[in-house]
């Protein structure tokens, strides 16, 4: 992958690094958003599929990952920057229209895409982690979140408290804890989430007694290790933003531009139905709200849990592609 990999300076000023692939016989070009704490190697399954049935893609390592920039401002994370730093790239490669697919946090900076430039969008894919429509003051996942607990029956974002506080990543970076970090995304057995992201307190427990795991069978050594390079090199304080923007009055002010904008595109979903915090019905409750969405949505479900697209790529692929054919 690494001799397609291309960088742009937007007009922010930020670099993007981002993976390219022009398309043969007049395909249309996907753009691939990944979420935390991930880089353009996260769709790696998905670059050989689609590139090798001729698709164009534009497959960036997100803001604050790999070797994109990585401010540490949260503000440089709002919808409409995010929104237009993705416009940069297509602009750049003259690119008039993507098909979106999005995973995690991906799936923020792809609606905030469908918000704020919704001509530059024909479709879009969200895997795991729906549609998010723009929020209202207070309306964001961490401001919920003793709402979604009670709806989920378990503290089901308490890390993300965690994560957006200054403790989190003064620790990570300080003890230098990436190791512990990413085996606890990427955790050998994916029912180990309900103690360290869905426990109070327990990704703050994880990671100052600085838990590991094997690795899960889609992981490999070299993945694993690539992975830990990159915070390393980078740290984990701009990642992190992706989080502490949720609860800026930057980020409500952004969001309330666009509070009235539906979805009007297709739009794919494949839920992950073993994944603990991005759980398929949350997703589903925001495509049938006919007030946010009102394009025709297919709905699909893989049994495998946050990381979908890694550990069971075929299933994934497959119903990207069935989908792809039939807009």
């Amino acid at each position: 992958m690494a001799s397609a990999l291309k960088t742009i300076q937007t007009r922010r000023s930020f670099t993007y690094s981002y993976y390219f692939a022009a398309p043969v016989d007049s395909k249309p070009f996907l753009f691939l958003a990944h979420g935390f704490p991930g880089n353009h190697r996260a769709w790696r399954y998905q670059i050989e599929f689609f590139k090798s049935r001729g698709y164009g893609l534009v497959v960036p390592d997100m803001l604050g990952y790999g070797n994109s920039s990585k401010p540490t401002d949260p503000v440089a994370y709002i919808g409409s920057g995010l929104a237009g730093d993705m416009l940069d790239i297509l602009d750049k490669e003259g690119i008039q229209q993507v098909i979106l697919i999005a995973h995690d946090w991906g799936s923020r900076a792809a609606s905030r895409f469908m918000n704020f430039h919704p001509e530059r969008v024909s479709a879009a894919a969200f895997l795991c982690v729906g549609y998010q429509p723009p929020y209202a003051k207070g309306a964001d996942w961490i401001s919920m979140s003793p709402v979604l607990a009670q709806l989920a029956g378990y503290d089901i974002i308490g890390y993300m408290r965690w994560f957006a506080g200054e403790e989190a990543a003064r620790v990570i970076d300080g003890e230098r804890r990436y190791e512990s970090l990413i085996n606890m995304c990427h955790p050998e057995k994916p029912e180990l989430w309900m103690e360290s992201f869905c426990a109070t307190d327990g990704a703050r427990n994880w990671i100052l007694e600085n838990t590991r795991t094997d690795l899960p069978p889609y992981m490999s050594q070299e993945d694993f290790e690539y992975k830990v390079q990159l915070l390393r090199e980078g740290g984990i304080a701009a990642p992190f933003c992706w989080y502490k923007v949720l609860v800026t009055a930057e980020s409500a002010e952004d969001d309330e531009k666009v509070l009235n904008v539906k979805a009007t595109q297709p739009i794919l979903f494949i839920g992950f139905n073993k994944d603990v915090v991005a759980r398929p019905e949350f997703a589903r409750a925001v495509h049938q709200d006919t007030e946010k969405v009102v394009g025709k949505v297919t709905d699909r479900e893989v049994a495998a849990d946050h990381w979908g697209m890694e550990s069971h790529p075929q299933e994934v692929n497959n119903y990207i592609l069935e989908w792809l054919n039939e807009l």
